[in-house]
């Protein structure tokens, strides 16, 4: 029998795969959350990515937020800010896009977040 992920591990999966899907630096940019040609992603959009969420309009136009769309949006967000924890508060956008940022040091961030996450659990 299988157990169910804590909130905590899910958060942990999700920072490893975005981690994983930007580990390439060709896979990596700043400015833009994701560029097509060739592919890839800012440390948000690799989040995004890795947690895709579907949500529908009504016929006016607004959001209709699915349950599965809201799991993925409270997964994204505690993937979000285990990030900015280990950014020491930072904004992930303000850190990627920073000028004199590297590859490395977002890969760093990463392994702080992850870091982190796994202290807090039992």
């Amino acid at each position: 029998m299988t157990r169910e992920l804590t909130e905590t591990e899910k958060t942990i999966l999700v920072l490893d795969q975005a981690k994983e899907l930007i580990s390439d630096p060709a896979r990596w940019c700043k400015g833009d959350m994701y560029r097509a040609n060739p592919e890839q992603w800012c440390m948000l959009g690799a989040i995004t990515h890795v947690v895709p969420m579907e949500v529908e309009v009504d016929e006016h136009g607004l959001p209709l937020l699915s349950r599965e769309a809201g799991k993925a949006l409270v997964l994204r967000n505690a993937a979000k800010r285990a990030l900015e924890k280990a950014l020491g508060d930072c904004m992930i956008q303000c850190f990627n896009d920073s000028p004199r940022r590297k590859h490395k040091q977002v890969i760093k961030a990463f392994d702080r977040a992850i870091k982190l996450l796994r202290k807090k659990q039992p």
